[in-house]
């Protein structure tokens, strides 16, 4: 009787034993730079309107100026932006830009985004000569461009906001009512908070 009670609690042990778990593997929390744990803006998503400013470098053939960028991006893969730059401001060679254009980030939702865009511009330039020889300041003129665009984004890891950093190559092609078809390059380097 001892023997068969034995025998019985030694099996109950042995079945209790092995159908518990000792040591389970906890899973990988190890944050991957590449990918957003969370996306920006702390909603799932990227924001949709994002505002843009930062300094800019107009790259021509007639000289290099500087001046301010700013941009308004409405979207979250892709979509539409409106933007001014001004470089030189105050000067005889001032150059004002406008600029709306439809683009599409190719990173999904990595950290570091590749983007491309394209669209057109309307560029003020007080470089034409005066019709008045009697006026000391050049009449500005006003000009249609096309533009092509390519950037790559950093997305900063902020909790709740979506913020990047984001360096900018704007080509921009004269086109209607320019007096001047040489093209010109802007570097853009920007900071984007989304909201």
């Amino acid at each position: 009787m001892v023997l068969k009670a034995a025998i019985i609690a030694g099996v109950t042990t042995c079945t209790c034993v092995a159908s518990a778990q000792f040591a389970v593997e906890p899973p990988d929390t190890s944050p991957n730079p590449a990918y957003y744990d969370e996306p920006p803006g702390g909603k799932g998503e990227p924001a949709l309107l994002r505002v843009r400013v930062g300094p800019a470098l107009r790259i021509a053939r007639d000289g290099t100026t500087g001046g301010l960028a700013t941009a308004l991006d409405v979207g979250r893969a892709s979509g539409v932006r409106v933007s001014g730059t001004w470089t030189a401001v105050g000067q005889d060679d001032g150059v004002s830009q406008y600029g709306a254009e439809l683009w599409l980030n190719l990173g999904g939702r990595r950290q570091l985004q590749p983007v491309v865009a394209a669209g057109a511009a309307l560029v003020r330039t007080h470089r034409a000569e005066s019709d008045d020889p009697m006026s000391a300041e050049p009449e500005p003129r006003h000009f249609g461009a096309a533009t092509v665009r390519a950037s790559l984004e950093y997305a900063l890891a902020l909790s709740g906001a979506d913020a990047r950093l984001a360096a900018e190559a704007l080509a921009s092609i004269p086109a209607i009512e320019a007096a001047d078809s040489r093209p010109w390059l802007t570097l853009v380097a920007n900071l984007a908070l989304g909201f």
